[in-house]
């Protein structure tokens, strides 16, 4: 009765598992549930119980109950069911009454046991308050923590066009931008983030846009620029080459401080009501140095407290914001753990850009993990990740599925496939079609 009950609330199918790669972001989950693939749905619930969504708590838990896409554990699988209905998940509600008329008391003060184990590290309470941004005090780390990472070479750490990659400095020789004519006579400010793979040479392989705000207002004037900058090694490049990185190129203009600025901070402030604009708003702020101008500064309390309601709201881009300034250490105290928690909130959402950047946590997450992301990324479309996944497959050629590399290729910008000197799309096609 107990199978039968859970299978109607989750709405089961019971078609027999496929091989396929673990979803990452919810819905995904449920169809990979819905076409037989059990094993990885019940993976991916559980990755995403263990990130605080309460919908993959009460999933994670009934596969688990009901043995599926795994072994069958009804004590582990109660728990998590009661966790989410702790949370007041209706159908995990509706299931806990069912529960403890099913278990009897001594299995049901098993299941609560485990449950109040479960509480202090996946309750979506304790997470939150686990990863609530503080805002960096005297002591804090702040910037992009170039203090701790030029440790060895103290000289170069206030030169602005020196940074480190792959643990190595570099010098970046750069121009700026042209602004595009049109966004100039309209008032129209943004940014673009860019990635690339840097090599021996310091040279930018494969530039791309990861995410532009406004989209494809300024991507061509932001990739040009890119194309062109160089990367010299200053004491040798690293062994593993090519290196990727990211920069974001900030497109503004001049104000006055009037009606505009008025605004942005009428949106700053509006957290709860607008979470999307109020982050942007935060960002003109910040990247037009608006401070001084505003009536009633916004100190960097203010700053990360809005980022961090939004982002609380569910807007994605804050969460990203977020995550990246915990990994950084950017107005916050620097915590790699919850820089992963908020890219992943992100990235359960179906967020490509906070799934590409996930699967770059090395040190965060395991090698199974960060290989779902970057495929699934990938076939979101986002650039950076498609060459990435092109290139994980050319690098180890016995693992290549010339099928979905050949979907890959196919989906590469003219500019890209059309180049007959690109070696790394040459070789893709080699494995595609070795005849």
């Amino acid at each position: 009765m107990i199978r039968v009950l859970l299978v109607t609330l989750l709405v089961m199918s019971l078609v027999p598992g496929l091989k396929a790669d673990v979803p990452v972001d919810f819905d995904a989950a449920i169809g990979a549930y819905e076409s037989g693939q059990h094993e990885a749905a019940r993976t991916a619930f559980e990755r995403m119980a263990r990130a605080g969504l309460i919908e993959a708590q009460f999933n994670f838990g009934v596969m688990q109950l009901n043995g599926e896409g795994g072994s069958r554990d009804l004590i582990e699988g109660s728990a998590w069911i009661l966790l989410a209905a702790f949370h007041e998940h209706e159908a995990a509600q509706n299931a806990e009454q069912a529960l403890r008329g099913q278990l009897g008391e001594g299995r049901m003060a098993e299941v609560e046991d485990r449950l109040e184990a479960l509480k202090p590290t996946y309750s979506r309470e304790s997470l939150l308050e686990r990863h609530r941004p503080q805002p960096c005090s005297e002591n804090c780390t702040n910037g992009d923590n170039d203090t701790e990472r030029f440790d060895q070479w103290p000289e170069l750490a206030d030169d602005p066009d020196i940074t480190i990659l792959a643990g190595k400095p570099v010098r970046m020789h750069r121009e700026p931008p042209s602004y595009p004519h049109n966004a100039a006579t309209r008032g129209i400010m943004g940014y673009v983030l860019l990635g690339g793979w840097i090599n021996a040479d310091g040279h930018v392989e494969h530039p791309h846009v990861i995410s532009s705000d406004p989209a494809r207002t300024f991507d061509r004037a932001a990739l040009d620029a890119f194309s062109n900058w160089r990367y010299e090694w200053l004491e040798g490049p690293p062994e593993s080459l090519p290196t990727y990185g990211t920069h974001e190129i900030s497109f503004t203009l001049e104000t006055d401080g009037g009606p505009t600025l008025q605004e942005l901070v009428r949106a700053a402030r509006a957290a709860d009501e607008d979470p999307a604009a109020a982050h942007r708003a935060i960002w003109l702020i910040e990247n037009l140095e608006l401070g001084d101008q505003l009536e009633q500064p916004l100190s960097n309390e203010s700053v990360i407290t809005i980022i961090h309601r939004s982002a609380m709201a569910g807007a994605t881009a804050a969460q990203i914001d977020l995550g990246r300034r915990f990994q950084a250490g950017k107005g916050i105290e620097q915590d790699a753990e919850s820089a992963a928690f908020w890219l992943q909130q992100a990235a359960i959402e179906g967020d490509a850009e906070a799934q590409f950047e996930l699967s770059r946590f090395r040190d965060r997450l395991d090698s199974d993990y960060r290989r779902d992301l970057q495929r699934a990324a990938a076939r979101s479309g986002l650039l950076g990740a498609i060459l990435a996944e092109i290139r994980a497959q050319v690098d180890d050629p016995d693992k290549a599925e010339a099928e979905f590399l050949a979907e890959l290729v196919d989906a590469l910008p003219s500019r890209i496939v059309r180049d007959s000197d690109d070696t790394l799309i040459a070789r893709a096609r080699q494995l595609i079609d070795p005849s």
